[in-house]
């Protein structure tokens, strides 16, 4: 499949080029998240894995070529921090349309970053914030966000996971004879079962339920520093809670069998 994928990016810039379009092109491949370990996927060495919130699930690599790049960024490795949303005014800046700064968008313009190797101008990536997953732990501070609710945040060098993250493993790069993989969360049961998500359960006393660590010295998240340092695990969740409050709650509406495509012509779309 790999290969096939190679091959596939291969025919798409030689159409570039061939038709003259190359020079003034940006080439963008990407992913969204972190590699499912039960379909082919590894993250190692990174810890979780997809459907999870330590780095295997939510960290994302990718590279972007095009001949506008100006050439002290031509084959350079950027650790600049970057979401998904950037995409969005990164990519208008690069056609040159000017996004209404009245949208109040999420995403930074990363351009300059991409084109001219300057500082990224996002400081944060708020992860999630689940508020139906079920609930794991004591709630530890009374002043700040529920250390209970599943949710993860990164804040320059730092990021604190709070709650049930999934399954911390490290999972091995896989092997011909590996076993079958146990399940990394009960998310992830559900989307590959179709069952019912998870019912919220009551909180169980004495399971931990927070993380922080500096993911530039750390990035495979084995050394916690939620105990060391105190200060910064607060100033995190402050910034959890601040998202939390201007957010709108997670809805899971009932299957509809009107949104069949068999009723549509064949064709997944608005039903209603």
């Amino acid at each position: 499949m790999v290969s096939a994928l190679d091959d596939g990016v291969r025919n798409v810039s030689l159409a570039l080029r061939q038709t003259g379009l190359w020079n003034n092109t940006v080439f963008v491949f990407t992913t969204d998240n972190g590699g499912e370990v039960h379909a082919g996927g590894n993250n190692w060495p990174l810890r979780g894995a997809k459907h999870t919130l330590w780095e295997g699930g939510v960290k994302g690599i990718g590279f972007v070529t095009s001949p506008l790049l100006s050439k002290q960024q031509v084959g350079r490795v950027s650790t600049e921090m970057m979401h998904v949303s950037d995409w969005y005014p990164t990519v208008a800046d690069m056609v040159g349309v000017k996004v209404n700064s009245s949208l109040g968008l999420d995403g930074y313009n990363q351009w300059p970053m991409i084109r001219d190797g300057e500082p990224s101008r996002r400081k944060e990536i708020l992860h999630n914030i689940d508020t139906l997953y079920p609930q794991q732990g004591e709630q530890l501070l009374n002043s700040t966000f529920d250390t209970r609710v599943r949710a993860a945040i990164r804040v320059g060098d730092y990021k604190l996971l709070c709650g049930d993250p999934g399954v911390g493993k490290w999972w091995p790069v896989p092997t011909s004879d590996q076993e079958e993989l146990p399940s990394v969360s009960p998310i992830e049961d559900f989307i590959r079962s179709g069952h019912p998500k998870p019912e919220q359960s009551a909180p169980t006393a004495g399971v931990k339920n927070l993380w922080l660590f500096n993911i530039k010295k750390d990035p495979t998240e084995k050394n916690d520093l939620s105990s060391a340092m105190p200060e910064v695990v607060k100033r995190l969740l402050d910034r959890i809670n601040a998202y939390s409050a201007t957010s709108l709650p997670p809805v899971y509406p009932p299957s509809d069998p009107a949104c069949d495509p068999k009723l549509h012509g064949g064709f997944w779309g608005p039903w209603r």
